[in-house]
């Protein structure tokens, strides 16, 4: 099994006395540990006109990364397709495929929160559309050769990208997302995919295995069997080799030295990360469900708790993954308004207790 580090979302609540240049430095810091003790990726993540600074720049904070590391993956999880020009994002991501020496993997989406739309000009209804268009943009770029593209959005004549990827594919690149539609395009566009296990198995938005009438009927099992489904329905029907596909899945993976410890640590970070997605999404202030019921519900489903409860959670992945598949979990370990020396115990307890058991 590989195991990622993330996300890197560089957000600074309000209310606390450190700076942004602190947050950034510790994101790089925690990036180079993760390297060091075994991680095989690291994530950064994408969202616009938030009051704590999530980051809106996950290309510049991936260049960072990728100076100050040797050999660990550095991949967006994910960028916001439909806000770049699709020609200068394909730029960009071979700018980085360069400076880390072939270890960069755009991952993007379509995106979901109003609000952004609204900030950018853009209507929410075009989102699919313009992912579709960066990502065909971006096949034809990444080999290097002349182009011209003309359609709904954009329209380039001639054109060559420069320089050009380390490789004659280019840096492969992912596509996030769980509906139908999104399982479709990542099959016909992308070179793989980015999937998601949330915690409590609820999450903002339409992830195919929410049932908020019915929550204690989602189970690890579920939400696993869900992931599984979505990229075997992308390996047959994409027309790429099995073993230039690329699959991860977005999970929880807190550790500490017991569950409640574990818990203890992350709980009022968690429920803070929580509000902050719901209400961007519904542009209005939300509740945070503090009753006894959510939290034992996101116990019996998150992988948070002591090395051997992220053990025992991550064994799923090898019961129900295909036979041809490698798991690839990236571990949600960085939260808002937890600091360097926290994140740091954490990393080094899973590097030293849970990696170890799976090699």
């Amino acid at each position: 099994m590989k195991f990622g580090f993330g996300l890197l979302t560089a957000q600074n609540p309000p209310g606390t006395d450190t700076s942004y240049t602190t947050v950034y430095d510790d994101t790089i810091r925690l990036s180079s540990l993760a390297e060091e003790l075994g991680f095989g990726s690291v994530w950064t993540s994408e969202h616009h006109f938030w009051e704590d600074g999530y980051s809106p720049s996950v290309l510049p904070i991936s260049s960072a990364i990728a100076a100050a590391t040797d050999d660990i993956l550095i991949g967006t999880g994910i960028a916001l397709a439909p806000f770049y020009d699709p020609l200068q994002f394909a730029e960009d991501v071979a700018t980085i495929d360069q400076i880390s020496d072939g270890r960069f993997i755009p991952g993007v989406a379509n995106g979901y929160m109003p609000h952004e739309f609204e900030g950018f000009g853009i209507p929410i209804e075009e989102r699919a559309a313009r992912t579709e268009e960066l990502l065909e943009v971006y096949e034809l770029a990444r080999n290097g050769e002349p182009f011209s593209y003309d359609s709904r959005f954009n329209t380039y004549s001639n054109v060559q990208m420069t320089p050009p990827p380390t490789s004659s594919r280019g840096a492969p690149i992912l596509l996030g997302g769980t509906s139908d539609p999104a399982i479709e395009r990542a099959a016909r566009l992308a070179d793989g995919h980015i999937g998601f296990v949330p915690v409590g198995g609820s999450a903002t938005g339409s992830h195919g295995y929410t049932l908020a009438e019915d929550i204690e009927t989602v189970t690890r099992e579920t939400m696993v069997e869900k992931f599984r489904t979505d990229i075997v329905r992308i390996e047959e029907g994409i027309e790429t080799d099995r073993e230039d596909l690329t699959f991860v899945t977005l999970d929880s993976g807190f550790v500490a030295g017991t569950d409640d410890r574990a818990w203890e640590t992350v709980y009022e970070a968690q429920l803070y990360s929580g509000k902050q997605y719901a209400q961007h999404y519904v542009s209005e202030p939300v509740c945070v469900d503090r009753s006894e019921e959510a939290e034992a519900n996101m116990r019996r489903t998150a992988m948070v708790g002591s090395p051997e409860t992220i053990i025992e959670r991550l064994n799923t992945y090898e019961r129900l993954s295909p036979d041809w598949l490698e798991p690839h979990v990236i571990a949600l370990v960085k939260y808002p308004g937890i600091g360097f020396e926290e994140h740091a115990d954490v990393l080094r307890l899973f590097g030293d207790e849970v990696i170890p058991a799976f090699q």
